[in-house]
């Protein structure tokens, strides 16, 4: 199964026993829908916050609108998605890895902006820079499955896969690049990175696993914004 993480950064200093504090009982309400004869609230919610050996977990919930076409016909019915959220601490920064894709994670982080301080803005992407991924995959016990180089010769991107992307010779060809995802295979699994904080599970691991692999192995490399 494919596990997706989302790292953010929380901008203003906060305290785990605050985290909870504020999270508990969470909600933010955004109307309701009469569906199949029940009356549904859409919004978001925080359920089983709890403090943990490395910081703060949870479960984000939310239940939205979409549409279904069927017969030619459009139906807007409620849906509800939820993902798992750890808040931890590295290095006197605080970070939110939500278990998560981009978009979705990026709906959670302003969530708990506002549930935490009461404004956006507050919990950020980060960015893991050029020179930042290749130690991931120039590292001895990488094999690199796929590279993606933006900003070559007239703005261009491409998409490299192969079985030797790490020779000297193929660097230099993209010199001036720069790296925006790598997919490499170590010891621990098969994974892909991306500059701005998504990291993806690609082999058989659970939710634990891959926290603590975020933890261990991606955090200490990530940077703030450019």
């Amino acid at each position: 199964m494919v596990l997706a993480c989302t790292i953010f950064e929380v901008l203003r200093e906060v305290s785990a026993e605050e985290i909870v504090s504020r999270l508990s009982g969470y909600s933010s309400a955004r109307g309701e829908v009469e569906f199949m004869g029940h009356r549904v609230a859409l919004g978001a919610r925080v359920r089983e916050v709890a403090e943990t050996p490395r910081g703060v977990s949870g479960v984000f919930e939310e239940t939205v609108l979409t549409s279904v076409s069927l017969e030619g016909s459009v139906w807007r019915v409620p849906i509800q998605y939820q993902c798992g959220f750890r808040f931890v601490w590295r290095k006197g920064a605080c970070y939110l890895l939500v278990l998560a894709g981009r978009r979705r994670a990026r709906r959670v982080a302003e969530t708990m902006s506002y549930a935490l301080f009461g404004e956006g803005g507050l919990v950020s992407h980060v960015y893991l820079p050029p020179e930042k991924l290749r130690r991931l995959y120039l590292a001895e016990d990488a094999i690199v499955k796929q590279l993606v180089v933006s900003d070559l010769e007239e703005g261009s991107t491409v998409v490299l896969y192969g079985k030797d992307l790490k020779t000297s010779r193929l660097r230099e060809r993209l010199a001036g690049g720069r790296e925006t995802y790598v997919v490499y295979e170590d010891p621990r699994g098969v994974f892909g990175v991306s500059s701005w904080g998504l990291v993806v599970a690609l082999s058989d691991i659970v939710e634990e696993e891959l926290e603590e692999y975020v933890v261990e192995r991606i955090l200490p490399l990530v940077e703030p914004p450019p």
